[in-house]
């Protein structure tokens, strides 16, 4: 349509990701590798135009623009997007320290450095001027908000166990559903599933329990199974792209 192609590739990717796929989770591991390697690209190409005599001369705009996008404009910008979406959608209501938190969070280097390219690149006045500026505010925000995000997240309550890696990786391809899902789930410490037997778990009527990993082995998902800390649950969900789990199978949140 004539207009800016980035955004015209991040609505693709919205709409795209949005649609039941076939492959969707090696697509997403393909695509996730890729995402990578983009941005350490962009950090080795902002590194190697950085002239150090500009950039420091540019500290203190940039410690400014800096602050007023960490304090004013990332938290203006989530609470008028993600308020009328929660009131629109039950789902996608977040509390206060929810919203504290992706305020704090968020991009901090492979977008701003692309849009600082393009006015250098087509020799735009203060193009240059426009990139040390970028430089200051990606290092100052991958410290400051990387090195914060932590601590904060515990402060606010929102943090939880990380769940180990899954010791298989189960997936439907062929000419299965494209609705179809696998979805793996980790019973860690103080989850209220640890010694129910399959048939307590009262599932979702399209979610079923395919495979348990136990201590390197495989556990027949048979009604009587008792369940214990440790266990990965492997689920097939049909028919839906949000799959809410019942209460047992929620993980324990760190306070």
């Amino acid at each position: 349509l004539g207009g800016n192609g980035f955004l015209a590739i991040y609505l693709t990717g919205v709409v795209i990701g949005n649609r039941r796929l076939a492959g969707k989770p090696a697509i997403r591991s393909v695509l996730d590798s890729a995402a990578w390697g983009a941005q350490i690209a962009m950090f080795l190409i902002l590194g190697l135009l950085a002239v150090p005599d500009r950039t420091v001369a540019a500290v203190p705009a940039g410690l400014a623009v800096a602050a007023a996008s960490l304090l004013i404009a990332r938290p203006l910008s989530v609470i008028t997007t993600l308020l009328p979406l929660g009131r629109l959608r039950r789902r996608h209501a977040l509390n206060v320290r929810e919203l504290a938190l992706l305020s704090w969070g968020g991009l901090k280097g492979a977008v701003p450095i692309v849009l600082a390219l393009v006015p250098l690149m087509n020799g735009v006045e203060g193009g240059e001027t426009i990139l040390d500026l970028v430089l200051v505010v990606v290092l100052v925000g991958t410290l400051l908000q990387g090195l914060g995000l932590g601590p904060i997240a515990r402060l606010l309550g929102q943090t939880a166990p990380v769940p180990p890696e899954p010791p298989l990786r189960l997936e439907l391809s062929g000419f299965t559903p494209i609705e179809g899902s696998v979805l793996d789930v980790h019973l860690a410490k103080g989850t209220p599933a640890i010694g129910m037997g399959l048939h307590q778990l009262a599932l979702p009527d399209h979610v079923v329990i395919a495979a348990i990993h136990r201590n390197g082995r495989l556990v027949a998902p048979r009604g009587q199974v008792l369940l214990e800390e440790g266990d990965h649950l492997f689920l097939i969900a049909a028919g839906e792209d949000d799959v809410t789990l019942p209460d047992a199978l929620q993980r324990p949140t760190v306070r």
